[in-house]
């Protein structure tokens, strides 16, 4: 069988390639040497050759700011430097890190020495699309969907191959799990989400086929024949249950089974039973897989007893359950986040396995091409905290005190949280909202007005959409008879 390579991508010009990194100084040429004076005769985009008949000027070039860069070599000694168009400078090898798709913290111990090291590579990028290519008609790998990293929009979810499962989503808040399945292929049919307001950005930003607005507890109770029979077949019922009464933030086993809500406009509810509801729901439903996410606390102390009765209530309806403890900060996402990931199957699949272990990405590479500076900070305590917090740290042990923390733009980011705003590191400032969203990997084009609730809230969606990849690459992929 024969293969076909054919590329037609927009060619990239050396300004784009090099943006944040445009004011990065190269060697000087010494203004007594002939390169320099060969420099200053030659236009942007030509070779030295052009202006002196010694062969060995030939790979010597003035780069032109609007086009692709020239072909770099591995070393100096063959002869070949290229040069910056408006400073007499030979190029920095930051620049070269981006002309042959290296990732921009690549490791290099001099300049020499990157240059040599990429000179004699094939580029990352150029070797990516061959593989998938390979992937694609010679081994059959029909689904190559790319595990999404950096910043995006909501549009890109328009380029993601189908897989043809469907997810249903309770508590959906923003659609941060819905973006992650989205981003892995899956059709997200609709939502359940109780907050009047959460629904309206849910809608602007997913338009859902099907949704709900109130509570699990009401939506179980809907009699079969008045829902649609898509939500009969789920591949996935996914849920986030709040899990502020299981957090290890203040007295926690004070707020057990007392209602509770989480602000205005929503409706007050026993928070501790809501995994059982939603549990009801998938008796209800029986989807052949069930993803729960929750908070870390729910494994510690005395909530633990809670697990125990979780695991019971699964399998009495027919569900086996595995228990993961996950960081996002090892799943593409700028943020320690550590959540718990319940996922139970009723369709006798084997053990499935949720290791992840992708580089971590500091604040200063979430924020590339944006302001991450935020509004200023007035309040006399909030300014206090300010003055206080240590770069990277929080301000105190005290109660209350370690929720206000500052970024350090070097090193990944605390936990984002709904209720309070972390600080910017250079000024009394705190982090903007463009920020917020990509340490949470939600689109940058995301449509609302309480960006640092919804995140905080939310599930990242880069987090969820290698768990959703994983379920489909392990179970759904597998031609197991009940799938």
């Amino acid at each position: 069988m024969k293969i076909k390579l054919e590329y037609n991508e927009n060619p990239i010009p050396v300004l784009a390639a090099i943006k944040g990194y445009e004011r990065i100084p190269g060697e000087k040429l010494n203004k007594s040497k002939i390169a320099y004076n060969l420099w200053k005769k030659v236009k942007p985009g030509e070779s030295f050759s052009k202006v002196h008949s010694k062969k060995h000027w030939f790979g010597h070039v003035k780069t032109n700011p609007n086009n692709p860069f020239h072909t770099l070599v591995a070393s100096d000694n063959c002869g070949r430097l290229h040069y910056k168009w408006d400073k007499p400078e030979i190029l920095p090898y930051q620049w070269w890190t981006r002309a042959f798709t290296f990732p921009d913290d690549f490791k290099f111990k001099d300049t020499s020495e990157a240059r040599y090291t990429m000179g004699m590579s094939v580029p990352p990028f150029m070797v990516q699309r061959v593989a998938v290519d390979v992937g694609r008609q010679l081994l059959g790998v029909e689904k190559m969907n790319e595990l999404k990293t950096g910043p995006w929009k909501l549009s890109d979810l328009d380029k993601v191959e189908k897989i043809g499962r469907t997810v249903f989503s309770c508590f959906s808040c923003g659609g941060g799990s819905t973006m992650g399945y989205k981003l892995a292929g899956y059709d997200v049919l609709g939502c359940c989400e109780i907050d009047p307001q959460m629904m309206k950005i849910y809608k602007a930003n997913h338009n859902p086929k099907y949704s709900y607005l109130m509570g699990v507890q009401e939506f179980k109770n809907i009699p079969d024949e008045e829902l649609p029979e898509e939500l009969f077949n789920l591949d996935i019922l996914d849920g986030s249950p709040p899990c502020s009464s299981f957090s290890m933030a203040g007295s926690r086993e004070k707020k057990w089974g007392k209602k509770k809500k989480f602000r205005e406009g929503q409706a007050e509810q026993v928070l501790d039973d809501l995994f059982f509801d939603f549990i009801d729901i998938a008796e209800k439903l029986k989807p052949k897989v069930v993803v729960a996410e929750n908070v870390k606390g729910l494994i510690q102390g005395n909530a633990r007893g809670y697990v125990k009765q979780i695991f019971k209530r699964f399998k009495e309806i027919g569900y086996s359950v595995q228990l993961f403890l996950l960081n996002a900060a090892a799943m593409g996402v700028p943020q320690k986040r550590e959540r718990v990931f319940f996922i139970a199957n009723r369709i006798d699949a084997p053990k499935i396995e949720m290791e992840f272990s992708e580089s971590k990405l500091t604040v200063k590479q979430a924020a590339h091409g944006i302001d991450p500076k935020g509004n200023l900070v007035t309040g006399k305590f909030e300014r206090k905290q300010w003055e206080l917090a240590p770069i990277g740290k929080g301000a105190g042990k005290n109660k209350g005190y370690n929720s206000y923390k500052k970024l350090s733009p070097f090193k990944i980011s605390f936990t984002q949280i709904g209720t309070v705003r972390h600080f910017f590191w250079d000024s009394c400032n705190y982090i903007s909202d463009d920020l917020i969203r990509r340490l949470q990997t939600f689109p940058d084009d995301y449509r609302c007005s309480m960006v640092n609730y919804i995140c905080g809230m939310s599930v990242p969606p880069f987090m969820m959409q290698r768990v959703a990849d994983q379920i489909y690459k392990q179970w759904f992929k597998q031609a197991h008879p009940t799938l």
